[in-house]
């Protein structure tokens, strides 16, 4: 699945969404929450608006959408301009922490703030099944 152009999010469920969506999505975040320990998650849009979170009240979900989308926005033009084949995920390491972002299909990003000391093995993996599980719940949003 190769995507292409900019990304969206919205920090409470997305108009487009419907009940059954938004249950299945907060499975999805819930469990990811559970195994991997992260700090913040948040699924937008390829626009930047948000469709559901799990973010500390000190953080604002509808800016890290808009991150999310522009840094995996430019992560896929990045993989194209450099023929480095399908793009997966883009891991910032960072002193206080790393920050992993991904496609959820064509319409939807993923990104999840977690600790420095984050197993990013295990982390990668379950982020990858994460945006298959979200991608097949928005279906077309």
């Amino acid at each position: 699945m190769r995507l292409r152009g900019p990304l969206s999010a919205q920090a409470n469920p997305a108009p487009a969404t419907l009940p059954g969506r938004n249950d299945e999505l907060e499975r999805v975040l819930s469990e990811l929450t559970r195994l991997t320990d992260c700090r913040a998650l948040v699924v937008a849009r390829r626009d930047g608006l948000v469709v559901i979170h799990r973010v500390p009240k000190d953080r604002d979900p509808a800016a890290l959408a808009a991150i999310a989308a522009s840094t995996v926005d430019f992560a896929l033009s990045t993989a194209v301009a450099l023929d480095q084949g399908e793009f997966e995920q883009v891991i910032i390491k960072c002193a206080e922490g790393t920050i992993l972002a991904a496609a959820a299909g064509p319409e939807a990003v993923l990104i999840g703030l977690y600790d420095a000391e984050a197993d990013l093995s295990l982390t990668r993996f379950r982020l990858k099944r994460a945006t298959k599980m979200i991608e097949d719940a928005l279906g077309h949003i």
